[in-house]
């Protein structure tokens, strides 16, 4: 067992305490899918761990395949904590990747690749005992959390840790940083299903051996790395950018046609444009051809995903659905004689201008009657020289 390469993202955006928090149009499938397309091999089987019904529930699988450009790769979704994870990779076999997703604060998405070479992984163990954190009542849309820090301290981590403490110098993740420092370890302050990967990397990072504690309240897994050397960590952060006030118009809620939804799934989610045999290309695509009238047919062809705004707006009105104020660009994709419309993204509104270039990325459009609606934005770079 080996871990190839990690990658990990990090949201530009930064709440009034300076804590990394997912954007207004990010959630867990978004912020995997950046940690899933940084890792240096598109992965032949994803493993997807969250600690939210709801994610695991929906269209994550299908949505994710798409967002890294691959509809055939096995996607495989997991209930569980930081512990899960861990247990993800450790019986991963070479060619899967395990993502997941702390969305509060600080939020980060953390991705690993399981490799045939790269920082050997050994099992150091497990520990389960009974101790009931997350209970969700059948058709409850939340779980309720019992978490008290006294009980959690002396029934949960403490024997916990103790199970599985060895010599070796120790990351424990899964438990608040100042818990880890109290028994001698290194915490993070990411917590959540994503910190058993950033505790992966943090041992990295050190270049020496080390082992990693994952808890999940009484359920611990830990694993011994050695020869950290041969795994690249990859991280994406931008620089930070406080997220400001929005609004929202509640006066009106968009419906959500299911039909519509379909019909645009597959064009949106892998950014294909119909291809006519008279040649012309349109996106979103169209039945019938702008150009000569006829039926365009079922030819799809890839967009690219690099180009720059031709043109841009920002909206300041409150718009029903809509978190006020945005920015649309119209953007010239490179390499291809098409235009698109996108909403602008990891940036304040009003800022992008005309000649910035940058990259469309996948991002939640909206939320209709709890339905996630994907689609591509459009995230600058900065300004063409």
């Amino acid at each position: 067992m080996a871990l190839q390469a990690i990658c990990i993202y990090r949201p530009c955006w930064v709440d009034a305490s300076g804590q990394r928090v997912l954007g207004h149009d990010e959630d867990e499938t978004t912020a995997a899918i950046v940690a899933l397309r940084g890792l240096p091999a598109t992965p032949r089987r994803v493993v997807f761990v969250s600690q939210a019904p709801e994610f695991i529930e929906s269209d994550t699988a299908v949505v994710a395949a798409a967002g890294i450009d691959d509809t055939t790769v096995a996607v495989e979704r997991r209930l569980g904590g930081p512990d899960a994870v861990l247990d993800a990779i450790i019986s991963a076999h070479a060619g899967t990747a395990v993502v997941a997703v702390h969305a509060d604060a600080p939020a980060a998405a953390a991705a690993a690749l399981i490799g045939d070479a790269g920082a050997a992984l050994i099992d150091a163990g497990a520990v389960a005992r009974s101790l009931p954190l997350r209970m969700r009542a059948i058709g409850d849309a939340e779980a309720s959390v019992y978490d008290d820090p006294r009980l959690m301290r002396e029934r949960g981590w403490r024997p916990a840790t103790e199970a599985l403490g060895g010599d070796m110098p120790t990351v424990i993740v899964g438990v608040p940083k100042n818990y880890a420092r109290s028994v001698r370890a290194q915490g993070e302050d990411v917590q959540g299903p994503a910190a058993a990967i950033i505790g992966l990397a943090s041992v990295i990072e050190s270049r020496a051996s080390g082992r990693l504690i994952a808890v999940n309240g009484a359920s611990a897994r830990a694993v011994d790395m050695t020869d950290v050397t041969g795994c690249t960590v990859i991280e994406i952060a931008r620089d930070p950018v406080p997220i400001g006030k929005t609004t929202v118009d509640h006066s009106v809620e968009i419906p959500i046609s299911l039909a519509a939804y379909e019909r645009a799934f597959d064009a949106k989610l892998s950014l294909a444009a119909s291809v006519c045999r008279c040649g012309a290309v349109e996106f979103p695509p169209r039945p019938w051809c702008s150009e000569c009238g006829q039926p365009s047919g079922d030819a799809r062809r890839a967009l690219p995903r690099q180009g720059a705004i031709y043109s841009a707006v920002t909206v300041r009105i409150a718009v029903p659905g809509m978190r006020s104020p945005y920015s649309i660009a119209i953007v010239d994709l490179d390499g291809v004689d098409l235009r698109v419309m996108a909403p602008i993204t990891d940036v304040p509104a009003g800022s992008a201008a005309i000649g910035d270039r940058g990259s469309l990325v996948l991002r939640r459009m909206a939320l209709r009657r709890g339905v996630p609606d994907y689609g591509y934005a459009f995230q600058p770079e900065g300004p063409a020289p």
